[in-house]
Parts: C-alpha cells; structure tokens; sequence
C-alpha cells in the first residue's frame, strides 16, 4: 500500500480554476465542502441534490460560478437535464464527481415489516437505488458527455471503506459501495483503451463526521478509531480529479491520512488469487476477451 500525501496547499489544486464541474448530492456533507472548495479555487460548479433546502441556500452563500440543480440521482431525466444545461452554457464538462449516497439509516433489510394481510413487505431498496444506480447513471452520462468532447474528462466516484471492509449493519450500503468499486476496476482497463482521454477513480473514506454520522459520533470517539472530516475527502476527491497520473486507482482515507491500495492489490494477485489464475487473467486481458463475450 502507498501512502499519499494531500496538503490542503497543494499546487496541483490551482489546476482547478476555470474547470466546469458537475456533482451530484452537494447539499452536504462531503459534497457541500467539495461545492465550496472548488468554488474557492476558482471552478464552476454545478451541482444536484434532493435537499433543496440545502442546496439553494449553499448556492445562494457561494453566489457567482455555483449553480444548484434540485433533483435525485435515481431520476434520469434530472441527471440528463443537468449535462445538458451544463453543455448548453459552458460548452463542454472537465470534472463530474458522482457523490450522492445514503445509507442504511433509511430502511433496515434484515427488520421483517408486513402488509394488511400479513405478508412480508418487499424491501424497497431505496439505498441502492441511491447508491449503486444513481452512480451508474451519472457514470454512463459522465462517460457519454465526455466522449463527445475533444478534450479529457476525469470520474470521481464517492465509495467507501464499506467498497472493501465486511461493515456489519449496513448490508445494503456495503453492497452498494462495493458495486461502486467494482464499476471502477471494470471500466480501468475499457477505458484507458480508448482514445477519449477519460479517467476514473474512487475515493473510499472512513468515518466522516458530519450531521449524517452525529447519532454514532460518541462512539469512534469512545473508542479513538480515526475520524475524518468533510474536507479530508474533498481534498482527496480534487486530488484524483485533477491528477493525471491517476486512473482506475482508489484512495482510502482514514483520520485524514490516505493511501492508494488498488495498485497493491493488482501487484498482489498471483499471491493472493494463485499464479495460475493469475495466468490466465492476462492471457485474457492480452487478448481483449471480456467475461461472458469475445
């Protein structure tokens, strides 16, 4: 594992002025101090959310350069409309960051609830369709948008420590944060072969204190586990936004430290997957045979 240093102050962040900015669930949280650090730098930034409380009034503070755009991730329509008005006024995107998520707080799986008649309730699924579906929406529009482009486009997505770690509680978001790392490995190599020059990377973040954390924030601090703050993951988020370098990598943050672990886990596999497998998943790769077609 490789640990990455991230200074507010990094130089690199300049490179953010002028960049046309789409973000989806701004409001808050991780995404309202990534609306306000961009802004501060300089970009234009658009963003959506279903908080429109939130959203207006962060919009209305920032003023000039920041736009907000009420709506929900899991609504294609206000997704598509939001590229579309973007293009429409800027020309083209740079930067799209699919941020929105939430987690299992709003419904719990395993907690049985039935209908007038007795019957188990279907569950509604709600934190996927948030989390998992509401990314590959952005990511397809995102993908799209860019390739019309003659210019690079960079994907950040929001994961998780929950893309790699058993969290127990929280069934739903962990699948969906893991769904959001897996739909970064699948598109490293698809689009690094292309001639579009797009990116795509993840952030996978700890605990993160915020008004969505306060109910268990007593107890990481009872037990001094590593806490980190909105601006940690908004540093890292522009980092891999803005650093060429980085394609199909994944930075974990912890207590506002960060390490890049997929690059491990790639030079690892033959020890942990065995050197046959391993074997054949380059011959694969060499050959541009893709799982289940030719």
């Amino acid at each position: 594992m490789t640990s990455v240093d991230i200074p507010a102050d990094l130089p690199l962040f300049n490179e953010a002025k002028d960049k046309v900015i789409i973000l989806t669930g701004g409001s808050t949280g991780i995404g309202a101090e990534t609306v306000r650090r961009l802004h501060g730098l300089g970009a234009f930034v658009n963003f959506l959310d279903v908080d429109r409380t939130n959203g207006e009034a962060l919009s209305k503070e920032l003023g000039d350069n920041v736009r907000f755009y009420p709506g929900s991730v899991t609504v294609w329509a206000d997704q598509l409309h939001v590229f579309e008005d973007v293009v429409a006024r800027h020309g083209h995107v740079d930067i799209v960051f699919a941020n929105a998520g939430i987690d299992d707080v709003v419904e719990d799986l395993l907690e049985d609830a039935v209908d007038e008649a007795g019957k188990l309730k279907e569950p509604t699924l709600v934190v996927l369709d948030v989390t998992l579906r509401g990314v590959l929406l952005t990511s397809k529009l995102a993908i799209s948008f860019f390739r019309r482009q003659n210019s690079p486009g960079s994907l950040v997505i929001t994961g998780s420590a929950a893309s790699y770690l058993d969290t127990a509680g929280i069934p739903v978001y962990n699948a969906a944060k893991h769904g959001v790392l897996g739909l970064v490995r699948s598109l490293r190599d698809q689009l690094a072969a292309e001639p579009a020059e797009i990116r795509v990377n993840l952030v996978a973040p700890a605990f993160v204190q915020t008004k969505f954390t306060a109910h268990v924030l007593h107890l990481w601090q009872r037990d001094n586990l590593p806490i980190n703050q909105p601006s940690d993951i908004a540093n890292a988020l522009l980092f891999l936004a803005l650093n060429k370098d980085y394609h199909g990598r994944s930075i974990y943050a912890a207590a506002g430290k960060f390490t890049e672990i997929e690059t491990s886990i790639e030079q690892t596999r033959a020890t942990w997957l065995g050197q046959q497998n391993e074997d054949w998943i380059q011959q694969r790769k060499a050959n541009g045979i893709r799982l289940g077609r030719q």
